[in-house]
């Protein structure tokens, strides 16, 4: 029965987008052969789980079904598997897996979640046709009832992370993709030009939490497409130094509760990056405007990555900009968002990783909801063996949701806290 349940889950409107993005990348494969000579590689690996949650539903203690419990344990098995291969046309990773979740009090709450990802570099390919050019590809697809706040482990994201802003709502079973296309040309010495288009979208399927109180800010989630573009020139100032200046419009839509919107944004900035050998920087500062109610804000990025000696390393981010959203009100949202992540390493076998973000954000030019979120996590890896590790990681989130009174409605809000203890055993085969 429950196999049945997930088969129509799987079904939802979510598939009809990602398909295409598969059969393009297939059909690239088919017509692009790999040469004979190409370096290829599979890493499978297997991690086993057990946790602790404070809060399984994702939200006050008020949004919990009568007679069930709101904290739980689960018992996880995940898999994993990635597919490297590298020739003089592409440097591509393809990597792909799933996560079985069973919990001991709230039983209809297990589930399975599924995750894919794809990122190759094909300048090679694309210098056969014109030469000194450059052109990537990446997509990432997550589908899981718990949702994302924040993007985690202190990379810099292949795609963008336009709705990952630390804006959190109830359980729901949700389908997120994003996928990008980045190139670039030098049209002369220290000149050239670069473009990026960007495409997501997040779908939602069942609920599985809502409040009790009819004037409490509502559990309404809003299916979401957003379309970013991003072109302009650059000017290299020295091998370590370069500015660029950028036009970027976006397109977004929303539909949920028999309501569609949409709106458009305009942004020019400019961007300042330093690449040094050990650490990189980048600032970027302009403004935004929205086509509902025209207004203008500034919106900007800062963004430090660097190693101390070659034990640490460290990132740190900053950034405004509008964003569409897709939690209880719909619309255009401005959001700000910082983290910092670390990792450092006491031993050879034994690391320690840091991470903590905040988001906050407002509902624009209607000031419907107001939010901010902090989440902070610990985790601790030993390595076993040279194909065995296991970690103990401890996740600490707070959620708090504001909505002012407006024609006649009584102000409202509510807020929460998540606490998450996680104790894993992995084997990765490389």
């Amino acid at each position: 029965m429950r196999f049945r349940r997930f088969q129509r889950r799987l079904l939802s409107p979510a598939w009809p987008t990602v398909l295409p993005i598969l059969k393009c990348l297939g059909a690239f494969l088919l017509l692009h052969p790999m040469p004979c000579h190409a370096e290829t590689d599979f890493i499978p690996s297997v991690t086993g789980s057990q946790s602790y949650d404070s809060n399984v539903w994702g939200g006050p203690s008020s949004f919990v079904p009568a007679g069930k419990k709101q904290y739980d344990y689960v018992s996880s098995l995940s898999t994993q598997l990635q597919y490297l291969v590298k020739n003089r046309q592409m440097d591509t990773a393809l990597q792909a897996g799933a996560s079985g979740n069973v919990y001991v009090h709230n039983r209809e709450l297990d589930y399975v979640s599924f995750n894919a990802g794809l990122f190759s570099n094909l300048d090679g390919w694309i210098n056969q046709f014109l030469e000194g050019a450059k052109l990537k590809v990446a997509n990432s697809f997550v589908y899981t009832p718990q949702p994302p706040s924040f993007l985690t482990g202190g990379q810099a994201p292949q795609t963008a992370d336009v709705l990952l802003r630390g804006i959190q709502g109830a359980r729901a079973n949700t389908f997120l993709n994003n996928g990008s296309v980045s190139t670039s040309y030098g049209l002369a010495p220290g000149v050239g030009l670069q473009g990026r288009y960007d495409v997501g979208l997040i779908r939602f399927g069942q609920i599985f939490a809502r409040p009790t109180q009819p004037t409490a800010i509502p559990v309404v989630y809003f299916n979401t497409t957003y379309h970013n573009f991003s072109i302009g020139p650059t000017f290299s100032l020295s091998p370590e130094d370069a500015v660029s200046v950028n036009y970027e419009p976006t397109l977004n839509y929303l539909s949920g509760s028999g309501v569609d919107q949409s709106f458009s944004t305009q942004s020019f900035a400019a961007q300042y990056v330093r690449a040094t050998p050990h650490w990189t920087t980048t600032l970027r500062a302009g403004a935004t405007t929205i086509d509902v109610g025209q207004n203008v804000f500034f919106s900007g990025a800062v963004s430090v990555t660097g190693n101390f000696a070659t034990t640490t390393r460290i990132r740190t981010t900053l950034s405004r900009r509008v964003t569409p959203a897709f939690y209880a009100g719909g619309g255009a949202t401005l959001t700000d968002a910082a983290g910092l992540y670390i990792d450092h390493k006491f031993t050879r076998l034994l690391t320690l990783s840091i991470n903590g973000s905040h988001g906050r954000g407002t509902t624009v030019p209607v000031n419907f909801l107001k939010y901010s979120s902090y989440q902070g996590i610990a985790l601790l890896r030993y390595q076993l063996t040279r194909l065995i590790d296991t970690s103990l990681s401890y996740e600490y989130d707070h959620y708090k949701y504001e909505s002012p009174a407006a024609g006649g409605v009584p102000a409202s809000g509510f807020s929460f806290s998540r606490h998450f203890f996680t104790l894993s055993l992995n084997a990765t085969w490389k």
